[in-house]
């Protein structure tokens, strides 16, 4: 069994009643050290304190640090003492046999019975094999004896305590006074002694009123910083102002009130801050805590993104604007997203016109919008801020056009004109162009009889463009004639793709064409033909009319140009000739380009070869009268007479050219037209069963076109072939 083992055994056979005095003795002496160090640490902890704070009352302090450092060095000051009067006596072990022993040396007349006993019994069987019993025994019974005769108060009584009592309470005597009569400031001294790393104004500067204090403004606005000082004085004041990086500046502030005013007021502008910085003031010994001066820029976007969603029926991909464009343009319908971040925390705003759409806030300072355009919006767009601290900001406004759908647009490109007298054979040629902005679903070709009700029929289209269709229909004048049909009208009808729920579909209509049926009608081959040789013989007959005036005025001027001076009545009329051959020249190409496109397109190269080689050398040598010499110009004249002469001839015998040219058309035409009405007249004999009436009637008229058209062959034989 090891040692720890047998003392453990022998203090438990310890008599109780001297365990327990000793006991309460260790717990007597350990109460005294705890009070008295706890007492010991609060007069310094105290002390110190008052220390800094009338230093504190009596030194102006800038520096943060020197704060810091008295407060460390007090709380060190404490810290030692704890140590010193707490720590270390408590962490001493004060054991039964110790504490024996410190009686026996308070009380000789113990003579180290009450130690020897707790030793030899604490020895347990060890000491019994080595001593007597009896021995032991009446060892133990004088110590219990001696035990009784010791009282633990008057052993360790509580004067040790008075003297940090005594410290501990004078210190708390003087804070009460202290509190008691000026409460407000030696609290702010107290909390600025224990507390450096908060901000508090100094004693003095506790009673100097500041306006604004904390602030926040916007870049470049004026911030005005004013001091009430309550019963005046003469002192002077200034602004300590600490920006976020650098040094402390000083700057004094301007007295706004009278000498002998109660109060001492001073003030300072800073028209145009911007940057955040902290300020404070001093008035003589007075300095405030520390003002924060937040400047933020206005709140704004940083970035904007735009996307247009055009409507499924468009068939249009979406797009995202660029981000330096801000300008909507979309059909109606469009969905626009807005997606905006800001510079910090705000709120936003869309108006469209007066109309408001808040935002939808997002994760990041930011918001989002979404809204559908319709043709009752406004024509602007702009988007308001207003951040936390109710400052706002307003993005440049910019264009919003909402294109409404177009209604689909039908042009009728044949026939020409919107009446037509036709005779009851052959066909109409319809041709018919098309715009629309997206898509088209139904097409069809109406045709209304004798203003009764519409037919419709499905009409293919072929698209010729971004936005262009065309469509063609050939219509069989004969079947409609075997109905009886007199009188008719025809148009093209479309619809485009737009919903229902947008007010679609929309529909467009071409210019309805009334056709009559008439039996001496001219075919409209015959109609247009007739139309195209008479604008052309107008045009050339125009041309070769201001190529004779020309002409004569030229030749008139021939006397006269030869002097070095050339009248200006002659240079007058040499400026209306070329004018009048130029204008001839654009005439005559005009004529030629028409020409090509119409019944006499085999004139067109003999029109374009007059206007290359007779009207415009006639043109150039007018022209060049006047920039020869003097005494050639009556020849230029003369030379260009003669030009301008031999030009109106070769356009006066175009017009008889056309005149053959329309014969051979129109005998052309006639065989057509009597083949064409023979043709119907076959078709009438296999359509229906005619009465006796009807069947001589046709075949009088059989017989009649028969006739007319041997006569038309023995005339014109290469009629029949073309």
């Amino acid at each position: 069994m090891n040692t720890n083992q047998d003392n453990a055994i022998g203090t438990a056979k310890l008599p109780s009643e001297l365990t327990a005095r000793l006991q309460k003795m260790i717990w007597r002496v350990r109460r005294i050290v705890w009070l008295r160090g706890l007492l010991a640490t609060a007069a310094v902890w105290l002390g110190c304190a008052l220390a800094i704070m009338a230093v504190d009352a009596a030194v102006l302090i800038f520096s943060p640090a020197v704060r810091w450092g008295l407060s460390v060095l007090g709380l060190a000051a404490g810290l030692a003492t704890a140590w010193s009067t707490l720590v270390r006596p408590l962490s001493r072990r004060l054991s039964i046999t110790r504490m024996a022993r410190v009686l026996e040396t308070r009380h000789p007349e113990l003579q180290e019975r009450i130690s020897s006993a707790i030793e030899l019994l604490s020895m347990g069987g060890d000491a019994a094999s080595r001593g007597s019993e009896q021995l032991i025994a009446l060892l133990a019974h004088d110590a219990q004896a001696d035990m009784r005769a010791v009282q633990p108060r008057r052993e360790f009584s509580g004067r040790s305590i008075k003297p940090a009592l005594m410290s501990a309470g004078m210190v708390a005597v003087v804070f009460g006074l202290l509190f008691a009569a000026w409460p407000r400031q030696t609290m702010l001294l107290f909390k600025r002694a224990v507390a450096p790393y908060e901000d508090f104004a100094n004693l003095q500067g506790e009673g100097l009123a500041v306006e604004p204090g904390d602030v926040v403004r916007l870049q470049g606005e004026e911030l005005s910083i004013r001091l009430q000082v309550k019963g005046g004085g003469a002192g002077r004041a200034e602004v300590r102002c600490l920006p976020v990086a650098g040094p402390e500046t000083v700057e004094r502030m301007r007295r706004t009130s009278a000498i002998s005013a109660a109060d001492g007021n001073y003030e300072i502008i800073f028209p145009n801050v911007t940057a955040s910085f902290r300020y404070r003031i001093r008035y003589g010994a007075g300095l405030t805590r520390f003002y924060q001066v937040n400047v933020l820029p206005p709140p704004a976007t940083t970035r904007l993104t735009i996307t247009c969603h055009n409507p499924a029926y468009t068939k249009q991909p979406s797009r995202t604007l660029p981000e330096n464009v801000h300008d909507i343009v979309g059909v109606a319908g469009t969905r626009v997203e807005i997606d905006a971040e800001f510079n910090r925390r705000a709120d936003g705003v869309l108006f469209v016109g007066q109309r408001r759409f808040p935002g939808f806030a997002k994760p990041t300072p930011g918001a989002t919008w979404s809204l559908m355009l319709a043709t009752n919006m406004a024509d602007r767009w702009s988007l308001a801020l207003r951040d936390d601290y109710g400052f706002t900001g307003r993005v440049e406004t910019a264009a919003l056009k909402v294109i409404p759908d177009r209604v689909p647009v039908v042009t009728t490109l044949s026939p020409y004109t919107d009446r037509l007298t036709l005779p009851p054979y052959g066909q109409l040629a319809c041709a018919f162009t098309i715009n629309e902005d997206f898509d088209l679903s139904k097409s069809e070709f109406v045709i209304s009889i004798d203003g009764g009700a519409e037919h419709a029929e499905p009409l293919a289209l072929q698209a010729s463009g971004k936005e262009t269709w065309t469509a063609a229909q050939d219509l069989d004048l004969a079947r409609l004639q075997l109905g009886g049909v007199r009188k008719f009208k025809v148009w093209l009808r479309v619809f485009d793709t737009l919903p229902p729920e947008l007010g679609g579909p929309q529909k467009g209509e071409s210019r309805p064409v009334v056709v009559t049926l008439d039996v001496n009608a001219k075919r409209i081959e015959d109609q247009l033909r007739e139309e195209q040789k008479k604008t052309l013989q107008e045009l050339l007959k125009a041309v070769a009319e201001r190529l004779g005036q020309s002409s004569a005025q030229v030749s008139g001027t021939k006397a006269q140009v030869g002097d070095e001076a050339v009248n200006p009545a002659v240079m007058q009329a040499l400026s209306v000739s070329q004018e009048r051959v130029a204008t001839a020249e654009d005439l005559m190409k005009r004529a030629a380009n028409l020409c090509e496109h119409s019944f006499f397109a085999k004139l067109a190269p003999r029109m374009h070869e007059t206007a290359a080689r007779n009207i415009e050398p006639a043109r150039a040598q007018t022209a060049g009268i006047l920039f020869a010499e003097a005494a050639k110009r009556p020849d230029k004249a003369v030379a260009a007479a003669k030009t301008l002469a031999a030009a109106a001839a070769q356009v006066q015998e175009l017009l008889p050219a056309i005149d053959e040219l329309d014969k051979k058309q129109a005998a052309v035409s006639k065989t057509a037209e009597l083949a064409q009405r023979e043709e119907a007249l076959a078709e009438q004999a296999g359509e229906k069963k005619m009465t006796q009436a009807e069947l001589d009637a046709w075949k009088k008229a059989q017989a009649q076109v028969s006739t007319e058209l041997a006569a038309q062959v023995k005339n014109d034989p290469a009629a029949l072939k073309q």
